[in-house]
C-alpha cells in the first residue's frame, strides 16, 4: 500500500472530496465558492480553475482526467495544467478540491494516479460520504426521473444497479485504499452518524475548521428530490413522449425541452404535499440487504466505522409510489393542456 504523501506537521495538505453522488455535495460546493475569500484568510484554498458558472464543483477536472465527452461539451478552454498552476501559486494553503464526478475514476489506477500527481510534495486525503445503497438506488431513481430519463420499474432499476459491482463499496474504493492508504476518510452519509448539523459542518471538522464564523447561515437546500405526486407526473409524461418517439428514448434536446415544460407544473400547490417518494419494497430491500451487509460491514470497519450499521430495512417507510390517475382532476387536466399545447413541436424538433 502507497501513502499519498508521507510529511511533518508542517507539510502541507490536499483534501480530494470525491462525493459520492448523492451526499450533499453541491450544498459542500457552493458554500466553498461562497466562503472562499474566508477560507483563502485561513490558510485553505478552494481553486477556482476546473469549476464553471453552472456547478461549483471541479467537474472540468474530473472530466479532463477521465477524458470524459463532457469535457470538450461544457469545459472549453479548461486544461489540467491552468488548476495545477494555480495550487502551484498558493505554497502556504492546504487545497481542497471537489467533485462527485472524480468518483467515476475510482476503477481507474492511471487516471486517479495523475490526478494525485496535481500535489507534489503535499499529504493527501481523499473524503468521501457514501449512502446506504437502498437510499442511493431510491435517490437516484429520482435523479434519473428528473432529468427525463427513463429508468424503468424500480425493481427492474435496483437489479440493474446490484449487478454492477461498484455499488460494493469495498471494490469502489480498493485502488483509492492502494493509493492514499490510511488517509482515505469515508464518512457514513447519516445524520446520527455524523453528529454535526449538516454535512457541511462534518467536512470543516474533518479539515480542522472548528471555528465558529464556520457556521455561516447554510444557503438554501440543493437538489430537493421530487415528493410522490410530482415523480408521478414526471413517469406519465415520460411514458407519453416515449410512445410518442416509437418506444424510443428521448433525445437530449428533447429531454431539456420536456423538462422546462414540465417545472412549472411540478410548482402546482395540488403537488407541494406529497409524501416522501420512497419505491422500495420490503422484500427488496431485503434483497439488497442480503446483497451488502457483510461487505458493507467490513468496508466500514477496514475505515474506522465497525460500530455504524446500516439499517436497510427497519424504519422505512412504505413504498409511496403513484400514478397519474392518483393525481387531482384539475392537475391532470392541466397536463393535458400543457402536453396538448406543447409536446408535438417538442417532439419534431428533436
Amino acid at each position: 500500500m502507497q501513502s499519498g504523501g508521507q510529511g511533518g506537521p508542517d507539510t502541507r495538505k490536499a483534501y480530494i472530496h470525491i462525493g459520492l453522488a448523492k451526499t450533499g455535495t453541491t450544498s459542500i460546493q457552493r458554500q466553498f465558492v461562497k466562503q472562499r475569500s474566508w477560507l483563502d484568510a485561513r490558510g485553505f484554498w478552494y481553486p477556482k480553475p476546473g469549476t464553471r458558472k453552472y456547478f461549483a464543483g471541479h467537474h472540468c477536472l474530473a472530466w479532463s482526467i477521465g477524458e470524459l465527452p463532457k469535457h470538450p461539451k461544457f469545459c472549453a478552454g479548461f486544461s489540467v495544467e491552468e488548476l495545477a498552476r494555480d495550487i502551484q501559486q498558493k505554497p502556504d494553503h492546504d487545497i481542497i478540491v471537489s467533485s462527485e464526478e472524480l468518483s467515476l475514476l475510482s476503477f481507474n489506477y492511471l487516471k486517479i494516479r495523475a490526478l494525485l500527481a496535481l500535489f507534489p510534495g503535499r499529504e493527501i486525503f481523499v473524503i468521501a460520504y457514501v449512502r446506504e445503497q437502498a437510499e442511493f438506488f431510491n435517490s437516484y431513481y429520482l435523479e434519473l426521473l428528473s432529468a427525463f430519463e427513463d429508468p424503468g420499474t424500480m425493481d427492474e432499476f435496483v437489479e440493474l444497479r446490484m449487478a454492477e459491482s461498484r455499488y460494493d463499496y469495498r471494490i469502489w474504493f480498493a485502488i483509492w485504499d492502494d493509493l492514499v492508504g490510511k488517509n482515505v476518510i469515508v464518512r457514513p452519509y447519516d445524520r446520527k452518524a455524523l453528529k454535526t448539523p449538516n454535512v457541511i459542518d462534518d467536512f470543516y471538522k474533518i479539515i480542522g475548521l472548528r471555528d465558529p464564523l464556520a457556521m455561516f447561515k447554510r444557503s438554501d437546500p440543493q437538489n430537493i428530490s421530487l415528493n410522490n405526486l410530482q415523480a408521478a407526473l414526471i413517469m406519465e409524461l415520460i411514458a407519453r413522449a416515449k410512445q410518442r418517439n416509437g418506444g424510443n428514448p428521448l433525445p437530449a434536446v428533447s429531454k431539456q425541452a420536456f423538462k422546462k415544460m414540465t417545472a412549472p407544473l411540478l410548482a402546482l400547490p395540488e403537488l407541494a404535499e406529497g409524501k416522501r417518494f420512497w419505491g422500495i419494497s420490503l422484500p427488496l430491500l431485503d434483497r439488497i440487504r442480503e446483497k451488502y451487509a457483510e461487505t458493507n460491514a467490513g468496508f466500514f470497519t477496514a475505515h474506522g466505522i465497525p460500530d455504524f450499521i446500516y439499517e436497510s430495512v427497519s424504519n422505512k417507510p412504505p413504498v409511496t409510489i403513484c400514478s397519474f390517475s392518483d393525481l387531482e382532476l384539475n392537475v391532470r387536466n392541466r397536463v393535458d393542456s400543457v402536453w396538448n399545447a406543447k409536446a408535438s413541436s417538442i417532439l419534431e424538433k428533436s
